[in-house]
């Protein structure tokens, strides 16, 4: 995961503040959570990261750039 990634996925929930979260991947045009490993989506480039905040359920997306050597950041 790149730094500035690190660096928004490591604040709080921003509706509550709270600090659990549920990391996947969400379906159907953002219809359906599925809770799993973030890292398996990606698409026109870069990674999709998903979580959900385990205290009021808002759900939080990020987008990570894959360098164009193709190898996913760690």
């Amino acid at each position: 995961m790149d730094d500035l990634v690190k660096k928004r996925t490591s604040l709080p929930c921003p509706i509550c503040g709270g600090t659990s979260y549920t990391w996947g991947i969400l379906y159907a045009n953002g219809i359906i959570f599925q809770p799993g490993n973030p890292s398996m989506l990606v698409t026109n480039g870069a990674r999709q990261l998903t979580r959900l905040c385990n205290d009021c359920g808002n759900l939080q997306l990020f987008k990570e750039q894959i360098p164009r050597s193709g190898k996913m950041p760690e």
